[in-house]
């Protein structure tokens, strides 16, 4: 009876996602279960089912955390008073960050395929669109600076995210060899791969 209770008093589905972002960002999303989580926060093993009948729908909220962090951020840079490329070169730099400091949840929102079928989980498709419509919007007004047609700017960005997404990996699974590095520092690298993302030979 206690434990209805439990059930009853609260928002068990916040706290299921709330729990479930602790577990992806201490263990991986591989390891999420939908009964560990009823234990863990005292409640029968069929009550977390009420409210997501599937495992996959209670990591698409998670991931669409993820993508709404990336979000604000990505915001945050696109109101900065700043030149319109510089606000993209921050936005991919903190993009960088974020990787580093949610290096599980980044893998859960790029990696478990919850998106490869963007009606299956809408919400976080949702959440994914709006961040990539906020970059868009910045990196074709950079590109307009810049005298480059608008219409070559999801292209360009498509290649811009490539070249990002592609370091943080490599970067993520310490890729990078001493040989390859040399005497080259971690900034002095970003810096290189962030002016080939935009196009330059420096930033």
């Amino acid at each position: 009876m206690a434990t209805e209770r439990g059930y009853h008093h609260g928002d068990l589905r916040a706290s299921l996602i709330a729990k479930a972002l602790e577990v992806v960002e201490s263990d991986g999303y591989e390891v999420v279960s939908l009964r560990a989580l009823a234990e863990q926060l005292g409640v029968t093993r069929g009550a977390p089912y009420r409210h997501f009948p599937e495992r996959d729908q209670l990591l698409a909220e998670v991931a669409a955390i993820g993508f709404q962090r990336l979000h604000a951020l990505a915001h945050a840079e696109a109101a900065r008073d700043a030149e319109p490329m510089a606000r993209v070169v921050a936005a991919a730099r903190q993009f960088l960050r974020f990787v580093d400091a949610n290096p599980q949840l980044f893998r859960l929102m790029f990696e478990a395929g919850l998106l490869n079928d963007p009606t299956t989980h809408p919400q976080l498709a949702q959440a994914q669109s709006d961040t990539y419509a906020t970059i868009l919007a910045m990196f074709s007004a950079a590109l307009e600076q810049d005298g480059i047609a608008a219409g070559r700017a999801r292209g360009r960005l498509i290649a811009f995210w490539a070249t990002i997404y592609g370091y943080a990996k490599i970067r993520q699974a310490s890729l990078l060899q001493t040989y390859m590095v040399g005497d080259l520092g971690a900034a002095d690298i970003e810096d290189q791969v962030i002016a080939s993302a935009i196009g330059r030979d420096t930033l």
